[in-house]
């Protein structure tokens, strides 16, 4: 009785050892690196050393390459604004670019204070949300921006005084104030 229970150990030890083998055969290899094969050494005096015949590495699919960052690329400078006369005062006011970054979510700056004439330059900083600036008044109606995916602008002269308030189409949340005065 005792040596069919070492027959049957045997068996168990012969047949874990086949089942082990076939799995590690199945694992995946890892591809063969310049790290991982063996330099071939010669003395000035031995014969030239013959390179062994290779396999060629297993067909593995292609890398993917990594999808670069968004750029941004500042629009291209504003002509030279010619001066706004105020008939009133006839004083000259040459128009100044105030940039607004769009970005999480918000518009910085979100309350501005501008003169009539002034040209404001909106620029989305968002990465993946894109934005459409709208005026929330009827007399504002002409402040309303194209679809503006990450790194493009938008540019509005605002034609008037008064206090404005404006707020992105696609996300609510984002609101904005300009208040224009007439040049003195």
């Amino acid at each position: 009785m005792n040596k069919k229970l070492e027959t049957k150990n045997i068996i168990i030890a012969v047949l874990a050892v086949v089942v082990i083998a076939l799995v590690i055969n199945q694992m995946p290899k890892p591809a063969p690196t310049v790290n991982n094969v063996p330099e071939l050494k010669t003395s000035p005096t031995s014969a030239p050393a013959t390179n062994p015949p290779t396999t060629p590495p297993p067909a593995t699919a292609p890398a993917k390459t990594p999808t670069p960052a968004p750029v941004y690329i500042p629009p291209p400078a504003p002509k030279p604004a010619e001066p706004v006369v105020n008939p009133e005062v006839g004083s000259k006011h040459v128009p100044q670019t105030y940039n607004v970054k769009i970005q999480n979510y918000s518009f910085t700056p979100s309350k501005l204070a501008i003169y009539q004439g002034d040209i404001i330059t909106w620029t989305n900083y968002d990465s993946s949300l894109r934005h459409i600036i709208v005026g929330d008044s009827p007399l504002l109606s002409a402040l309303y921006s194209p679809m503006l995916d990450s790194g493009k602008t938008y540019t509005f002269v605002f034609p008037r005084a008064g206090t404005w308030n404006y707020h992105c189409k696609e996300h609510p949340i984002e609101k904005g104030t300009i208040t224009v005065v007439e040049p003195k």
